[in-house]
């Protein structure tokens, strides 16, 4: 099969990205990476149809007149199409040589291995990859980018409803309850999508994202970067919180506080022997009334708090992107738990097949028990999806002398990469 390959307007990739769900590969990433210079490419075959698409930022090397290439999260392609990434690894190496690019970083949205099992098509991808030219970075000694997502599929042919219902029975028993309970308590999901995105709404979302980041001991870009983002993502941006209704919770907690009531006056009305052989529940049941009856003090202490938990997601094509999570420390005082089931069902629109959770695991430990996000990863798992390690790190050199001083010595490109 014979490809060619031109260089395209930015905004001709929105076509393919949108298909394949790759909000990093979309003229709305380049407009949001506004400190880099961008070029887009598009490839077709012999027959004339679209078979990639690619958007490069292009990072300037100061003070000399060279540059770096970094295709974040792409290209949009079949990787396990040896001709197809052969044949634009040639044709990027002589754009690379006419514009002074010392090398080019890419880092595929593309899986190696699947729930810890190399699969035949990761497998492939690598070694397309490799067999191309490109030199492959362990992501344990060098990344710009988390190398695990962990993504909830569906069949989006299916009625809403349907789809509802597959995803609904995947999610652990444990997890199930908790969307419940906590819809009865009070938890309601409110959604701000695009242009209702206000700044009283985007500065809600920064000051608890803010307190998660001091909790959590995690690190975090300056405000406008959060703000410059959300607006390049335009309609495709969605705020969620989750609103208390303090009332709601106080109703439920109250009549489950009754429920335990009759269940201990029953047990206490018993006959002695009878009674004596349910004293073990009995006690059971005036622990929980007491711990219960606690909560109603708490209730009262936070009933004028409006939202507890805030996620900020990316409704693009065939792929919903959830990139940040922020929780209030009220939560745990009042036993609750915030969860991405509204988001998902807001998904069920017949053109969405993925949720993608985004970075879970690491990969720093050999043991994944003793990876650093390892509780995130427990929790995600219970959504009933899978976990994509993927591909990592590849670089295409052009010129062996600056990729060793700009890469292997001063990191340039993750350097600026963290910065912008």
């Amino acid at each position: 099969m014979k490809y060619l390959f031109r260089e395209i307007n930015i905004k001709e990739l929105d076509k393919r990205a949108l298909e394949f769900g790759n909000v990093f590969q979309s003229s709305y990433w380049a407009e949001f990476k506004n400190k880099y210079g961008k070029v887009a490419f598009l490839g077709i075959d012999q027959n004339g149809k679209e078979v990639l698409s690619c958007l490069m930022l292009l990072v300037p090397v100061v003070p000399y007149f060279m540059k770096i290439g970094y295709i974040v999260r792409g290209f949009v392609g079949d990787f396990t199409d040896f001709e197809l990434v052969s044949s634009f690894t040639l044709f990027l190496k002589g754009y690379m040589k006419k514009n002074h690019i010392m090398y080019v970083a890419i880092d595929p949205y593309e899986a190696y291995k699947t729930d810890f099992v190399l699969t035949e098509a990761g497998e492939k991808r690598h070694k397309n990859m490799i067999d191309s030219g490109y030199i492959h970075f362990p992501k344990k000694a060098y990344s710009m980018q988390r190398p695990t997502n962990y993504r909830v599929k569906w069949d989006s042919k299916k009625s809403v409803e349907d789809q509802e219902k597959e995803v609904w029975s995947n999610m652990k028993k444990a997890l199930q309850n908790s969307v419940i309970t906590s819809e009865h308590r009070g938890m309601e999901p409110v959604r701000f999508n695009g242009s209702e995105i206000s700044e009283e709404v985007f500065g809600e979302f920064m000051r608890l994202f803010e307190i998660t980041a001091e909790t959590k001991k995690f690190g975090m870009k300056s405000v406008d970067y959060y703000r410059n983002l959300i607006k390049s993502f335009g309609d495709y941006s969605n705020i969620w919180f989750f609103k208390y209704n303090a009332e709601k919770d106080f109703e439920y907690t109250k009549s489950t506080l009754c429920r335990l009531e009759e269940e201990i006056n029953k047990i206490e009305g018993l006959e002695e022997k009878a009674r004596e052989r349910k004293k073990a529940k009995l006690n059971e049941l005036r622990d929980e009334y007491k711990n219960i009856s606690a909560r109603l003090g708490v209730i009262d202490k936070y009933k004028n708090e409006k939202y507890l938990s805030s996620f900020y997601t990316i409704n693009f094509g065939t792929r919903c992107h959830l990139f940040f999570g922020a929780n209030s420390p009220i939560l745990r005082e009042l036993k609750l738990t915030a969860n991405y089931w509204p988001m998902l069902k807001a998904c069920f629109d017949g053109k969405c097949e993925s949720f993608d959770m985004g970075g879970t695991l690491r990969l720093d430990a050999d043991d994944i028990k003793k990876d650093k996000t390892y509780d995130l990863y427990l929790y995600k798992s219970r959504y009933g999806g899978v976990l994509d390690e993927l591909l990592g790190e590849y670089y295409l050199v052009g010129n062996r002398f600056w990729y060793k001083i700009l890469h292997e010595k001063l990191h340039y490109l993750r350097r600026y990469a963290v910065r912008f």
